[in-house]
């Protein structure tokens, strides 16, 4: 994990970090790892059971968004 981490950090480009099969407290916990990674966006989901994607789909409409605003369509 932390080389392919490494790598997508060193791209330069905006990631979101987005771990699945988080449906309980220790799945939770050992996320904390990844917030330490320096990723803007750390959002820890269950596909399953639908959690945080509401959050997921936020960041992404709000990222893309700002990206059409600074690149306008001509």
């Amino acid at each position: 994990d932390q080389k392919f981490l490494k790598l997508l950090r060193k791209k330069g480009k905006n990631t979101i970090a987005v771990i699945n099969k988080c449906e309980s407290k220790s799945e939770l916990n050992s996320v904390s790892e990844f917030f330490k990674t320096g990723f803007k966006h750390v959002i820890p989901i269950s596909a399953a059971h639908n959690e945080n994607i509401g959050e997921l789909y936020q960041i992404l409409i709000d990222d893309i968004t700002k990206f059409y605003e600074a690149n306008p369509l001509k």
